[in-house]
């Protein structure tokens, strides 16, 4: 797939690319009744950076590979937007 296929011209995509994928929070097990394993999460400024190297694929994945097909680039859009919950 071209760069040209994507809705960012080809150095904003290289711009994306080049943003470090933030690290995962640890696994909280405090609260654990199982071995399932739970994550924290991202605070918002590190879901926003994560966002942020979002491409927008013309034929995402990430909707197919959720599990409830959220629509995930929809999400990380509205992330860098600021907006974070509901309109907020």
């Amino acid at each position: 797939m071209a760069a040209d296929d994507y809705p960012y011209g080809a150095h904003e995509v290289a711009r994306r690319l080049a943003i470090s994928v933030q690290p995962v929070p640890g696994r909280m097990r405090k609260h654990a009744r199982n071995f399932d394993e739970t994550y924290i999460g991202f605070d918002l400024n590190a879901a926003r950076i994560e966002a942020s190297r979002c491409i927008q694929c013309p034929s995402p994945r990430a909707r197919e590979a959720c599990p409830v097909s959220n629509d995930i680039p929809g999400a990380f859009a509205l992330l860098e937007l600021g907006i974070s919950r509901g309109g907020e």
